[in-house]
């Protein structure tokens, strides 16, 4: 077996971070660009019953299918992010997709 040198586990740990995706920013994120699993699956080129078990946390399936569904939400604005020493693994989207934000007011109180 072959030992991985410094620069190589660099490497490799660079490639998992930006592979691997916690499942629940996944949804997540599909929730925040308002796309449904259906939509989400065609677009990736994968079954719904995929996109179910890799938002569900799902063993088993391909790291491929993971970095299908992580290419359309990047190319949709979101920035996954990795976990930090103080934060945990998040996302964020481009000003392209919060520019488009509108501001909707809470609804006040009915008078009392």
């Amino acid at each position: 077996m072959q030992k991985i040198g410094i620069v190589d586990k660099a490497w490799l740990a660079l490639i998992l971070t930006r592979m691997l995706v916690e499942p629940h920013l996944l949804k997540a994120a599909r929730f925040m660009l308002s796309l449904s699993q259906d939509d989400l699956a065609k677009e990736a080129k994968l079954s719904i019953r995929t996109i179910h078990k890799l938002e569900a946390g799902g063993r088993g399936l391909s790291l491929s299918s993971l970095e299908a569904v992580r290419r359309v939400l990047e190319a949709r604005g979101i920035v996954f992010l990795g976990k930090t020493e103080s934060m945990g693994p998040g996302f964020r989207v481009t000003h392209a997709i919060s520019d488009s934000w509108q501001y909707v007011p809470p609804e006040s109180d009915p008078p009392g």
